[in-house]
This record gives structure tokens, sequence and C-alpha cells, in this order.
């Protein structure tokens, strides 16, 4: 540790990704810490994050690097969760010496392994790991008995939603004590606002894959019990059958793929999260709720995985696969003008105390235990 300055490091793949690279500038900029960044020149993403497929330096508007980045090569940009190039990332970390790592990313990526490793026999650093997803595996056998000494070294895991603390304390072994809700960090979307009227029709929207698992037909299903004047507007690309589908339906307004979410809200009163579950995969931190959120727009969303602990509040929740059940919740919404002000304003209010980047890094800070800059 430097005099009162500890030495923090964030070891991602996602380094770039605006969400984020807002709470290190936060985090920086408000507290008592030596912050430095390690994160891929290159790196591939869905288009849905950066329109070219990949995160970068520019994806947060660099055209140089500050002094606190270290750019170090993955394995394989096109698997980013093949971890960095193993020899450069020790002779950083041997240099650097930090106090503390934090690793974004999921707890038996190639990364958190190496690091596990290395500093196995070691009390210092500490390290923090993220967890996104809701299904966690240890391996069987030896791989298993490996995996779980290796998670031993690990401080504590920052969860993005009670659903995925679940899965680490189920699933992979993990004391109570060490795991924290964190949820992840969302930059809030620009909308233009088109106040409620009783004399324009009822927009619902729907943001997404369009895949059986995303619940769209479940949505579309829906929409057949509703009154004329709910329309449905969305976004996304997948499947051409469900395309096709979305297409041939007048009530329906499908706006492809885009490239942030500010069109699709500017149009709607009320998103739908219609998710359902399956044997391998169940909704993770839904960002569209929280994005749904920064501009006060309530949810409907299922009861898969994740969804409603991030929806809390700020909407409301019905049995997944239940098409009549997810129209009698839209319907509670579009007729009692009270409730969806009161959903509107819970929205908000949830977004910025537990989704926002000033929100998030507030929560890691306290983890961490960082003193704020006087």
């Amino acid at each position: 540790m430097d005099g009162d300055h500890p030495k923090v490091c964030l070891v991602s793949w996602t380094s770039f990704m605006p969400s984020r690279w807002q709470t290190v500038l936060y985090i920086r900029e408000r507290y008592d810490v030596d912050f430095a960044v390690v994160a891929p020149p290159r790196a591939k993403i869905s288009p849905v994050y950066d329109a070219s497929g990949y995160l970068t330096p520019a994806s947060v508007g660099l055209k140089d690097c500050p002094d606190f980045v270290t750019l170090i090569p993955l394995k394989d940009v096109e698997r980013p969760a093949s971890g960095f190039d193993e020899t450069k990332l020790k002779a950083f970390l041997d240099h650097y010496k930090p106090d503390l790592l934090w690793i974004h990313g999921e707890p038996l990526q190639q990364v958190t392994r190496q690091i596990c490793r290395w500093y196995f026999f070691s009390c210092s650093p500490r390290i923090y790991q993220a967890a996104v997803d809701n299904y966690q595996h240890l391996g069987r056998g030896p791989r298993a008995i490996k995996n779980r000494l290796l998670l031993h070294r690990i401080t504590g895991f920052l969860a993005s939603s009670k659903s995925t603390a679940y899965a680490l304390e189920k699933d992979l072994k993990i004391s109570r004590k060490k795991v924290f809700v964190t949820y992840l960090p969302n930059l809030p979307v620009e909308r233009v606002s088109k106040p409620r009227s009783t004399n324009r029709e009822f927009r619902i929207g729907f943001a997404g894959r369009l895949a059986p698992e995303k619940g769209i037909l479940i949505l579309l299903e829906a929409l057949d019990f509703l009154p004329s004047e709910i329309k449905l507007f969305t976004a996304g690309a997948g499947e051409e059958y469900i395309l096709h589908r979305l297409l041939a339906n007048p009530r329906v307004h499908h706006m492809g793929l885009l490239q942030g979410l500010s069109a699709l809200f500017s149009e709607i009163d009320l998103l739908v999260v219609p998710s359902l579950t399956t044997p391998r995969w169940k909704e993770q931190f839904g960002r569209v709720i929280a994005e749904a959120f920064s501009c006060g727009i309530p949810v409907v969303g299922s009861d898969s995985g994740s969804i409603p602990d991030v929806v809390g509040e700020g909407g409301l929740i019905y049995p997944e696969g239940s098409a009549r059940a997810l129209a009698n919740r839209i319907l509670e919404v579009y007729s009692d003008n009270d409730l969806y002000q009161r959903l509107s304003t819970n929205a908000r209010v949830r977004f910025e105390e537990h989704f926002s980047v000033a929100g998030h890094a507030r929560r890691l800070a306290n983890i961490f235990n960082l003193s704020p800059r006087r």
C-alpha cells in the first residue's frame, strides 16, 4: 500500500464497456485510491453494446489510453473468456503489486483461475470476483475439487443479482458471508417523453433477442387478450420465423436491431420482459430493465431468474409462461393511472439507488473499504 492510498486494479476484458469505465472514473475521482485498469486492446462483443462488434479504447471515447490503463492482449480476441496473455499479465501484476484485485467476468473464467493460482499461498492482494450467470458449475471429479480450492482464494464475490448470489452459494458452495449483491452499473438512456393520455394508444415494448426463451411468443399471445388500443413495439434480431410473425401482426411495430434503446423508449409506456427458464439458461441481470427505469418506464416481467429482484417496486411480476397472467398484469398498469405513476416514480428511484454508475461505485467502494477523497 502506497501511504493511505490502496492500490486497486480492475482486470477485465469488458473494462472498456462504457458503464464499467464510468464506474472506474467515479471511484478514481472520489476515493483515496491508486486505481489501475488492465484491458485488452480489442475484444469481441455483441453489436448491441458496440456497433463495431468489438470493445476497444474508442468504445469509451479514448484516442490514447491514460497512464493508469495497461493494454494486454487476449489469447483469442474472438473468444474473450479465453483470458489474457499470461506472461504479460503476470509481469504487470508483479510490477504493480496491487492491494486489491477486482476481476470482472465469471468465477471460473480463465483469468480468475490464473490469478488464484499465482496468489494461492499469499494473503495479498484481496481478490473480488464478479459473477453474472445464474447457473454456475464446479465441474466433476478432480476438476471440481481443484476449482473449489482455487475459489477459496477469493475474498469476496460481487453478484449481479440475488438469483446469482443464490447460484454462487448453491452451485459453487460459496459461503454466504463472502457474497455481496452489487447489481451492474448502467448509463441513463435519453428519452423523448410522450406523456400518457387517454386519447392515444397505450404502447408496450420488448427489446431483446428474437428467441423462444426470451418469451416473445408468449407476449404475442398475450397481445390477443388485450384491447386493440394497446400496441406492441419491438426491437431486436434473431429467429426468422419470429420476425415474420412480428411483421405480420398489424398491432406490432418492429424497429429492428437498435444501437441503444432511446428510440424504443421514446415510443413506449411500459416495458415487458417475458423470459422463460430453460434447463441451461434463466434470465440474468436485465440491463434493459435498468435502462427502462432510468427513463421512468415501469416493467412487467416474468418470474424467471433475476427478473423479480431487478424489477422490485418498479413494476409487476407474473408467472413465466402464462400469456393470460401477462395480459392481466399489463391491463392492471394500463387501467390504473395512479398505479402507473407510482411504478414510474419507483423505477427512477430504483435506478439511482441500485443501477446507476454512482450507486454501483458507492457500493463497491464500501465493500472494498475505500475512504472518500478529502
